[in-house]
């Protein structure tokens, strides 16, 4: 069988020239020449006899291809190039150029600049490989076999959204669609400009659109400030996490440590990331959510990575003699986990299918009791929002039945915390293992959203593993189990971050990392050589605060480490020359404000530090970053 072939060469520019008809079905052409000196993904692809019997099929699955290897590039600029020495089975003309005109469609559509060179003739081209491991790449599509990476979508019954504001108001919502627009057609008066990322995450629901269109601006963030980037040598949605990305993420994982364990007073443990699938507990459970499964093959079993802690905190707790007076029992994990997401939603940190969950599971033993251990998980959650700085929209769900029995809770709980309207999601009839859930969903730069912080009380898991807890009776009984990611995953919490940084800057303000998750809190610049030894003082003074700082002692003008820091975000910045060390004082630059400030005190910055990160966890910077000098670039700055 003969398939449809792309070569992918990622290019430092791109030319060619046209020549001469090679067939008499060559396309009319407009221009002759082409020429860009701008990175290229050029896409030399060959249509095959095979793909005649769906062409649709073929463009869907090149187009999915080419956007994958796109985003994991970072490039927004491709040329689609016919290239027939790649088959010595071609398809018809009349087909080949039906598939190429339409799959240059699909990835404008993607927002994408395609550049489509011209079918049926000779011509010259020059290439310039950039060469690194991805740079250089052949695929091969067959539509006669079911796609590989096509994901079983899951489906649950028709559901109903509606609006409940703090003075319970109660507010059905629909989509109106005009002509191509579409906006919220609501039962009674709603003023949505008051409201508007509550209106952009009603119409995300509504409409169901996940696949990402348009690139979101944390992508370039995490890379130019040496966070994260695509790891070419792995599955997609598998990232790689640099030093500086990396230190926040501890940052991040050690305060909801902090608060779920220290504060919350959930038991720390581990648990396992593969399963055996023979189990029968098991199987009967993934077996309704296939789209999330990673299957492993050792030996003779069939094993499979976890999506969350559940399986393993589950067989845990089954484990355990449970008494009346243990309830509620919290059990917290920071989870490494994996799902298989559908391809054309996986983007950079927003959605991935390896990504570190902290999950925290809770027993109580009736309905009452679990309701308020879920209303403690929800301000639990809260305050993690709070502590980020996130603005969010929170989202209720559940069956009409139980919304009708707990209608006031509800509301008394969004006037608590939430302080304005909240969506609900209806549905006829309990589908889920759980009977409630809620969500506090991130509105990014492009208007997708993602859920951070969420809660489910679970009526069937403990029954399902055989979960009991002895009563005041002396019986054995099943507890009612809350599953709850107080905080969303880590990775999540850094893509909102550089998405709420983005939006910030869109809006006029200047773009930061909240002082006390900035990776490099205070960079000290030394205006020369002769400062660099007092410099060094002033850093280990800054450190023993408990203060991250580096600093920038390379060979460059002082406005050039200036801007540098700038760029990087850094909160403080001082700036030592001579006149600093002679009046033992620092220049202070500060981000916040944009003021400088001359002639201060280095104890009066740290203490005004001091107070800003006051009860934040300290996760201290590698001494392999602290000078600038001998620090390593991990991508191009």
């Amino acid at each position: 069988m003969k398939l449809l072939k792309l070569l992918s060469i990622h290019s430092n520019g791109f030319s060619y020239e046209v020549k001469q008809k090679a067939t008499k079905d060559a396309e009319e052409i407009e221009y002759e020449q082409y020429e860009t000196s701008e990175r290229v993904l050029v896409i030399f692809i060959s249509v095959e006899n095979s793909d005649e019997k769906n062409p649709e099929m073929a463009v869907r699955q090149a187009s999915e291809k080419i956007h994958e290897l796109a985003d994991e590039l970072g490039e927004s600029n491709i040329v689609i190039y016919p290239y027939a020495h790649l088959s010595s089975q071609l398809a018809s003309p009349g087909t080949a150029k039906q598939i190429l005109k339409r799959l240059s469609e699909l990835l404008s559509e993607k927002e994408y600049t395609v550049v489509r060179s011209p079918f049926g003739w000779y011509k010259a081209f020059n290439v310039n490989c950039i060469g690194h491991p991805r740079a250089e790449t052949l695929r091969a599509i067959d539509i006669t076999q079911k796609e590989k990476e096509e994901i079983v979508v899951e489906e649950h019954p028709p559901s109903d959204f509606y609006i409940l504001t703090p003075d319970n108001q109660f507010i059905k919502v629909e989509i109106k669609v005009d002509g191509e627009s579409k906006n919220l057609k609501t039962s009674i008066p709603f003023n949505f400009k008051e409201h508007e990322n509550l209106r952009d995450f009603l119409l995300y629901e509504l409409a169901k659109e996940r696949e990402e269109k348009s690139k979101p601006p944390h992508i370039a963030l995490m890379k130019r400030h040496e966070l994260a980037d695509y790891e070419p040598g792995a599955d997609p949605g598998n990232m790689r996490w640099y030093a500086k990305g990396t230190t926040l993420r501890h940052i991040i994982e050690e305060h909801v440590y902090n608060k779920v364990v220290n504060e919350f007073g959930a038991l720390p443990l581990d648990t396992p990331i593969m399963y055996d699938l023979e189990n029968p507990v098991l199987r009967q459970q993934v077996s309704r959510f296939p789209a999330r499964q990673y299957r492993v093959h050792s030996g003779d079993k069939e094993l499979f990575l976890r999506y969350a802690s559940d399986f393993g905190q589950f067989f845990l707790l089954a484990d355990t003699t449970l008494s009346y007076k243990n309830l509620p029992l919290r059990i917290y994990e920071l989870a490494p986990s994996f799902r298989r997401e559908k391809r054309g939603e996986v983007v950079a940190l927003r959605r991935l299918r390896a990504f570190t969950m902290p999950d925290l599971h809770a027993c109580a033993a009736d309905i009452p009791s679990v309701l308020q251990e879920f209303e403690e998980q929800y301000f639990l959650a809260a305050s993690l929002m709070d502590d980020f700085d996130f603005d969010y929209e929170a989202a209720f769900r559940m069956s009409k039945e139980f919304f009708e029995e707990h209608r006031d809770w509800l509301v008394t709980l969004i006037a608590q915390a939430l302080k304005k309207p909240a969506l609900i999601e209806l549905f006829p009839d309990r589908y889920f293992y759980w009977i409630l859930k809620f969500e506090f969903n991130f509105v990014d730069f492009v208007k997708k959203v993602a859920a951070l912080s969420t809660v489910q009380i679970d009526v069937e898991s403990a029954k399902r593993y055989d979960i009991t807890y002895v009563n005041e009776k002396g019986e054995k009984v099943y507890p009612i189990i809350t599953h709850s990611s107080p905080s969303g995953a880590v990775e999540r919490i850094v893509y909102a971050m550089l998405e709420g940084a983005a939006i910030d800057s869109k809006k006029g303000k200047t773009p930061m990392f909240p002082l006390w998750l900035a990776p490099t809190q205070v960079r000290i610049i030394s205006i020369s050589d002769r400062q660099v030894s007092y410099c060094e003082e002033l850093m280990h003074k800054v450190e023993r605060e408990h203060i991250r700082v580096d600093l920038d002692d390379r060979d460059e003008t002082l406005s050039k480490k200036i801007r540098q820091a700038e760029r990087e975000w850094i909160s403080y910045i001082l700036v030592i020359g001579d006149n600093e060390i002679e009046n033992q004082t620092v220049s202070v630059r500060t981000r916040a404000d944009g003021k400088t400030r001359k002639d201060i005190a280095l104890d009066t910055v740290i203490q005004e530090i001091a107070s800003l990160i006051k009860g934040k966890v300290f996760v201290p910077l590698s001494p392999s970053l602290k000078r600038l000098s001998r620090r390593p670039t991990f991508v191009s700055m």
